[in-house]
């Protein structure tokens, strides 16, 4: 990854669908996430990194390296609205909002249609949220100009409105809420 980013200076917003079955240490920081954390630092990149998947209903917590702390974490919603029952729960050092937003990722309600090698799959995932705010991120930057601060920024902020008051609960399942799903609403 480290090569690749440092190959491409043009792409600044990055999408990592992938992650580790095992739940993240209370602790500490995983090594995968602290050295994604330093890549984005070094390069001025921003990565979009799904919340990971449950395995099994034995697992609970998110899965390395959703518990980066610069990067934009995002969890799964169904249609309606609600966590997905394969959507793992943060936070991060028991005090990072990990994962930062979520957005819809497919579910039994309404599955995502992709296109595999022998035709139309049904799909449902984090892997399949994160690419959705990877875009919205490359717009605020690529096209509006925003720094990757900023941007980020502006798309936590419009996950959840002001007057908003999330239980600890909700924060560990959704971040800081679902993001829109216009861009203009994020923008203004």
């Amino acid at each position: 990854i480290k090569r690749i980013v440092a190959e491409n200076r043009d792409i600044k917003v990055w999408n990592i669908s992938l992650g580790s079955n095992q739940e993240i240490n209370d602790n500490f920081i995983s090594a995968e996430a602290a050295v994604l954390d330093q890549i984005q630092a070094e390069n001025d990149v921003i990565f979009v990194i799904a919340g990971t998947n449950k395995p099994n209903e034995s697992v609970d917590k998110i899965g390395s390296p959703a518990d980066s702390i610069n990067s934009i974490v995002v969890n799964a919603v169904t249609k309606s609205g609600l966590s997905t029952r394969y959507s793992r729960r943060g936070l991060a050092l028991s005090f990072f909002a990990k994962p930062d937003v979520s957005y819809y990722g497919g579910s039994e309600e309404q599955y995502i249609q992709v296109c595999e090698p022998l035709g139309a799959a049904y799909v449902a995932g984090t892997s399949f949220a994160a690419p959705w705010i990877a875009r919205k991120l490359s717009f605020l930057i690529d096209i509006l100009g925003l720094n990757r601060e900023l941007a980020k920024a502006m798309i936590i902020d419009a996950a959840r409105g002001w007057n908003e008051a999330p239980t600890p609960e909700e924060v560990a399942l959704y971040g800081h809420g679902i993001v829109p799903i216009k861009i203009e609403d994020i923008v203004q």
